[in-house]
């Protein structure tokens, strides 16, 4: 019986180990959220404005016109902006976009909080079957 002992013991320690992480996580999620809100914000009123900008083509043109009668040289200068930024837009998707991913599922999943019980971990539920 000492063995069943042990493993009760192992299975009780990794139980507290899964909670734990959980709350580590749930918390990792917060402090990033406190963190990164306010860049989250200003992306969220970009994104906004740039569907404001398909929907209503017209002001674009009409601010490009304007701009380039009265100053011709500014147009340029913001013509070679745009250009850098959609450029390093096109480098740096790649690595940002999963980032974002993982970024948005830990936030889904701490707004969601513990799984029932909390004691479950769904990357760990097959060992969890493994010591019951």
């Amino acid at each position: 019986m000492p063995d069943s002992d042990r493993m009760q013991e192992l299975a009780l320690r990794k139980q507290m180990l899964i909670q734990r992480s959980t709350v580590l996580r749930h918390t990792l999620a917060i402090q990033m959220d406190k963190q990164l809100a306010p860049v989250a914000g200003v992306a969220d009123q970009a994104v906004a404005a740039g569907r404001w900008l398909r929907g209503h083509p017209y002001w674009l043109i009409a601010g490009v016109v304007a701009l380039a009668v009265w100053r011709p040289t500014g147009l340029t200068r913001v013509a070679s902006r745009g250009v850098w930024l959609w450029q390093a837009w096109r480098r740096w998707q790649p690595v940002l976009q999963p980032m974002l991913t993982q970024w948005r599922a830990a936030l889904e999943q701490a707004e969601s909080g513990p799984q029932p019980g909390g004691l479950e971990d769904p990357q760990n539920k097959g060992d969890q079957q493994a010591c019951a």
